[in-house]
């Protein structure tokens, strides 16, 4: 004779990451337990599953006001070109609203603006690409006005400063 398999009633789903519950039933008269299903679906067979890991504590300055800690692990060497470029609908509506961006691959990413677009000024960098273009866009933060509702990677101010600047910046890289 088989008994039916009868779960235990579970509670209604919440966001709780407790395990699911043991379940037993009986078949041929042995009784056998059913596995546990621990935090990543593995099954634990019996065994209690371990406390959830706690979370990291919200930062409660930000990285610009608290001081740099350094880091323990060098920084990757990632080379690569730095560009600045006046994209199309700037360069036809007169605006002189300049991208500054980084990538590893010019040839494959240059297609990918509008045709019309104007490269200004391209570099390859060979120490770590992201880096340099983050002190290229916190002193062009400093020097111009940020575009923001564009991106931001946007500024707006007079090309050859822009172009003087963006070569001031690397220079001091070298």
């Amino acid at each position: 004779m088989l008994n039916c398999f009868r779960p235990r009633p579970r509670p209604s789903p919440s966001l709780s990451l407790s395990p699911s519950p043991i379940v037993t039933f009986a078949k041929g008269g042995s009784t056998r337990k059913r596995g546990m299903l621990g935090h990543s679906g593995i099954r634990l067979f019996g065994q209690p599953s371990p406390p959830p890991s706690p979370r990291p504590s919200p930062r409660l300055t930000s990285p610009k006001t608290s001081p740099r800690i350094p880091d323990l692990v060098p920084e990757k060497h990632i080379p690569g070109h730095l560009y600045m470029i006046h994209e199309r609908e700037f360069k036809n509506s007169g605006d002189e609203v300049y991208k500054i961006g980084r990538t590893t691959e010019i040839k494959g990413r240059m297609p990918k603006y509008p045709k019309a677009s104007v490269l200004v000024t391209c570099t390859y960098c060979e120490t770590n690409i992201n880096r340099v273009e983050r002190r290229l866009i916190n002193t062009f933060k400093e020097a111009f006005i940020h575009e923001t509702q564009y991106g931001s990677e946007y500024f707006r101010g007079d090309r050859k400063r822009m172009i003087i600047t963006f070569n001031a910046v690397l220079l001091e890289d070298l």
